[in-house]
């Protein structure tokens, strides 16, 4: 072995050798050589550096990832011992394949056991859109590759878990005048979505199965709902989560990130003391329910569908046609996010925030006609209660149910219960709208939201991108290419970046841009994070950071160093997590 290791030694060397005596011989040719040879040298070292970085952070982040996860459903069993991960996840898949049925189908009696009020309307509301259109959307020859929970959570007040689903299927369009096809997609086309279901942590999983098979996840009967969301044998309370999981969002791939529950609203702490039941699903689930009524109203050209979950003065100003809204179809909500809370001496107040994309529909000859190109918004809704109300655990999730009798609410003219004649919009029983409040995208409104969180959502951040990146007016074709990339880079649909320039020409992209310099540099930090949420940055990513960084008086070499420092950390904090040995 040692005449090895010296044969090794002298090989290794024989390079350097001849280096050293052609830079003393002959300097003239030596010396760029050895400069060339120092630099080359330097370049590899660094490329190693770099590569053990990136692999670090990568296999850190995902143990960080993994550990919390498992960490999440040992807690989750301590009080639910029959819970098994891969047993949910297959629940699931056999539930995807019921919720797709539903919606080709358009009848929702398959999935009503454990889908929410807030899904359940969007569902309904989009139906009305489409036979209005006398059009049908169906997924045919469907297949899931995959199936994974990939988050979850567990507070005192929910159990959450976050489900990706790696699907195929061909999109089909259909007249349903003429039965013949009309759009669509020509072969199966590969899409990704999360789907978050939330229980309380009450509730055991069952042997037989549950509200997901079609059975009470309560007396283990076949589920014959009643009309007011009951078990018609045992009276049990369906898709309150409150026995068994319940399907509370589908969100798309390119708009879905992790969210905990437990986030920090400002001034929800307040509400704690008062109302120990207060938690922002509710919230955001009866938000989306208020949204989706109101996209209805504009559907139907009055304020009916508003009627119960709106304050009367609001379903006036709507009915005066004082509400900047129109109607759209093809509707698709990114974000639903609470900015703030507050308590006044009469009412509560609380803001949500809500983004989402649409294509505009017009009156033409009698009928509805769709109009080219989508466009996106971006409102805050902002709902009240009376002061003293309190959150109602159990129903939480059926807010378009009567909180008195369980029936369900139904539009008219009537602004309470049509069953039992128990008032429901005027904030003594849950969150009801007051009002709607627009962005300037230029001028972003900071009565609107005070301090508003950083919301890392891939398209919020693209339309935001555009209007800085458009601040002049025009986009350079460099630009345009950078944008495009950052959007196939976050798996953005095609054309994605196109309807999003279109809307701000149009002066109909409501996203808002940082304003001021700490707000400006809060917002570049938020973009430069999620190039780094995998431990490196894209050549094209540092591109787009540097040109948007210009335009906000940043240097090249300010967007570099922060970069490194953030690496940095990132290194520091996968290096101690992978050294700490696998989760106990």
């Amino acid at each position: 072995m040692g005449g090895s290791f010296g044969g090794e030694a002298f090989e290794t060397s024989v390079p350097l050798f001849l280096i050293l005596e052609l830079i003393f011989d002959h300097p003239l040719v030596g010396i760029p050589v050895g400069v060339a040879v120092v630099f080359f040298l330097v370049w590899t070292a660094r490329r190693v550096r770099d590569r053990r970085f990136n692999q670090i952070i990568t296999r850190g982040v995902q143990k960080q990832a993994r550990d919390r996860l498992q960490e999440v459903f040992k807690k989750i069993k301590q009080s639910d011992p029959l819970f098994d991960p891969a047993s949910l996840e297959k629940r699931v898949r056999n539930a995807f394949f019921k919720v797709q049925d539903s919606w080709s189908l358009k009848n929702t009696e398959a999935v009503r056991p454990f889908v929410s009020d807030g899904v359940l309307e969007s569902w309904l509301i989009q139906f009305e859109f489409h036979r209005s259109q006398h059009i049908q959307n169906r997924i045919v020859d469907l297949r899931v590759h995959r199936c994974e929970i990939v988050g979850a959570e567990k507070t005192d007040v929910f159990e959450t878990v976050f489900v990706k689903i790696e699907a195929l299927g061909r999109d089909q369009w259909t007249d349903t005048r003429t039965q013949k096809n009309i759009d669509g997609t020509t072969g199966a086309v590969a899409f990704t979505e999360y789907w978050t279901f939330l229980r309380r942590p009450g509730a055991r999983t069952k042997v037989s199965g549950g509200a997901l098979e079609g059975q009470c996840p309560n007396c283990g009967g076949a589920l014959v709902i009643n009309d007011k969301a009951r078990c018609g044998a045992c009276d049990s309370l369906i898709a309150s989560g409150e026995f068994d999981w319940t399907l509370t969002a589908i969100t798309q791939d390119v708009e879905w990130r992790f969210r905990e529950n437990r986030q920090e609203v400002p001034g929800a702490a307040v509400f704690l003391v008062n109302d120990p039941a207060f938690n922002i699903p509710f919230v955001e689930e009866r938000a989306m329910v208020v949204f989706w009524r109101l996209q209805k109203a504009l559907l139907d050209g009055n304020s009916f569908a508003l009627r119960k979950v709106a304050l009367s003065e609001f379903c006036d100003i709507f009915d005066k046609g004082l509400v900047p809204l129109k109607k759209h179809g093809s509707l698709s909500v990114g974000v639903c996010q609470t900015v703030n809370v507050s308590s006044g001496d009469l009412l509560d107040t609380i803001g949500v925030l809500v983004k989402w994309e649409g294509v505009p529909w017009t009156e033409e000859g009698g009928g509805i006609s769709r109009e080219v190109g989508k466009k996106f918004f971006s409102c805050v809704l902002k709902l009240v209660r009376k002061k003293g109300t309190k959150t109602d655990q159990r129903t939480g999730f059926l807010s378009l149910h009567c909180p008195g009798c369980g029936a369900p609410e139904v539009s008219s003219l009537q602004s309470v219960c049509d069953h039992c004649g128990l008032p429901l919009a005027d904030g003594s029983r849950d969150w009801v709208l007051a009002d709607v409040v627009f962005e300037d995208p230029v001028s972003p409104s900071l009565s609107v939201h005070p301090s508003p969180p950083l919301l890392q959502d891939p398209v919020g951040l693209l339309s935001s991108l555009v209007l800085v990146v458009m601040a002049d007016g025009e986009m350079a074709p460099k630009e345009q290419k950078m944008l495009e990339e950052f959007a196939s880079l976050w798996r953005m649909p095609e054309g994605r970046v196109r309807d999003v320039v279109s809307a701000c020409r149009e002066g109909t992209l409501t996203s808002s841009i940082p304003v001021g310099q700490p707000e400006s540099h809060r917002w570049l930090e938020s973009l430069a994070d999620m190039c780094l949420v995998d431990g490196t940055v894209d050549p094209r990513e540092r591109a787009l950071l540097i040109t948007v960084g210009k335009s906000m008086g940043y240097t090249p070499t300010d967007v570099d160093l922060y970069l490194r420092r953030r690496r940095t950390q990132l290194y520091a904090r996968s290096r101690a997590h992978l050294k700490s040995g696998p989760a106990s």
